[in-house]
This record gives structure tokens, C-alpha cells and sequence, in this order.
């Protein structure tokens, strides 16, 4: 037992780190895997086109997530779009935007954040 943790294990359960290892070997995997069925050997091709293609459909008619939004509305500086992703993280979808417009219109940068809370802005 070299290992200080097995020493520990075999203190407490009043077992050789010998045991351990013999567990190890039992739970590695013996050897390769029985042959299957010839038809379950292949896999369908993965395309990303078609997977890609099902995803646009499926969020078709959802709004789009906050910060996709703010980007086409040109809020694309990294400031910006840290301020509305701890936005995001913090409140429910619904409330993200606004809020995250809201707060952008005051202050768009960090010099426009410390100004806006040294002369007490609220809007």
C-alpha cells in the first residue's frame, strides 16, 4: 500500500489496500465486447446539416435569446454583453431584455457605470 489514501481506506474498513486493487482489476473492462448483431453495429452517419436544420425549426417561433437580440440592436461591445449576460443569469427571460436596455441606455461603459452611480442616476 504505497498510496496514503488506500492506508486511510484500509485503516477504517480493516481491509488490505490488496482488496482495492483486486476490486480495480474485477471493474476494468475484461477484454473487447461481445460481438452484436450485425445491424446494431452500424450507426446512421451523424449530419449536422439536418440536426442543425431540425433545431431551426423546432425554436421557429420563439423570441429570440437576449443576447442575440441586444447584438442586432448593436450592443456588442464586451462590456455590454457581460452586463446583460449576469442580467440573463440573474432574472427570467421575460425580464432580461427591458432591464438589460434599460440599464445600457444609462450607462454603456464602465466610465458611463461609475459616473451614472456617483451622480445617483436611476432613470
Amino acid at each position: 500500500m504505497r498510496d496514503p489514501a488506500d492506508r486511510r481506506v484500509a485503516a477504517r474498513t480493516g481491509r488490505s489496500g490488496d482488496d482495492r486493487t483486486a476490486w480495480r482489476r474485477l471493474a476494468a473492462p475484461a477484454g473487447p465486447a461481445a460481438p452484436t448483431a450485425p445491424h446494431a453495429r452500424r450507426k446512421r452517419p451523424f449530419d449536422i446539416d439536418e440536426v442543425m436544420a431540425g433545431v431551426r425549426d423546432a425554436v421557429a417561433d420563439k423570441p429570440k435569446a437576449v443576447l442575440f437580440e441586444l447584438a442586432e440592436r448593436g450592443y456588442v461591445s464586451p462590456f455590454e454583453i457581460l452586463v446583460a449576460c449576469i442580467i440573463t443569469i440573474r432574472t427570467l427571460e421575460e425580464v432580461s431584455l427591458p432591464t438589460s436596455l434599460r440599464l445600457l441606455e444609462v450607462a454603456r461603459t464602465p466610465e458611463q457605470s461609475r459616473s451614472s452611480r456617483r451622480s445617483g442616476s436611476t432613470n
